[in-house]
């Protein structure tokens, strides 16, 4: 296996597919958690509508033109890519100090287990560790283990929980639906 630059001309499709299902496993997992879960269908009209894998597939694309602040690598095996990581070099929004902000990883199914997350979260490390930053860091949905093992493992640690209740419009829809149900 070797890692690579990413080359958006030969890349692009498998990594906008994989940003795809990013996008939507996390649609899947918010709005369960808001009490609002929705289905494939309006998933994927959501994702269209807000061009969400376009805007992040520009955030990759400018993250590899704009190295060393931005760092994407992508592990090909014989050729093809089968993962791909993205990070940039940040200010922190409270600390007011620069951070190496781990944006995504996606290993194929797969190439899953066979430790292409890990050598790629490896680059990762090395590229944070010529950067200027006080602080690695990693966003990660607190329902993927492999993930969270793997972060451990490099030495990250959990200092917040981002946490999800149904708000008013969702509660109100609900009732609303109960309503009709029983009328």
């Amino acid at each position: 296996m070797e890692m690579t630059d990413l080359r958006p001309a030969r890349d692009e499709r498998a990594v906008r597919a994989w940003l795809d299902a990013h996008v939507r496993d996390h649609l899947r997992a918010w709005t369960a958690a808001v009490g609002d879960p929705w289905e494939d269908a309006r998933i994927a009209e959501h994702v269209a509508s807000h061009d969400l894998v376009e805007r992040e597939w520009r955030d990759v694309v400018w993250a590899a033109a704009h190295a060393p602040r931005g760092h994407v690598r992508v592990a090909r095996a014989r050729g093809r890519a089968v993962g791909v990581l993205w990070a940039e070099e940040r200010l922190d929004r409270f600390l007011c100090r620069p951070v190496a902000a781990l944006c995504w990883v996606f290993v194929a199914p797969a190439w899953r287990g066979r430790g292409v997350a890990g050598r790629l979260v490896d680059g990762y490390d090395a590229w944070a560790a010529t950067r200027p930053v006080v602080a690695r860091e990693v966003y990660v949905t607190a329902t993927n283990e492999p993930a969270v093992r793997l972060y451990r493992s490099r030495g990250l640690a959990v200092s917040d929980h981002r946490m999800f209740a149904p708000g008013a419009a969702a509660l109100a829809a609900a009732r609303d639906l109960t309503e009709e149900a029983s009328a």
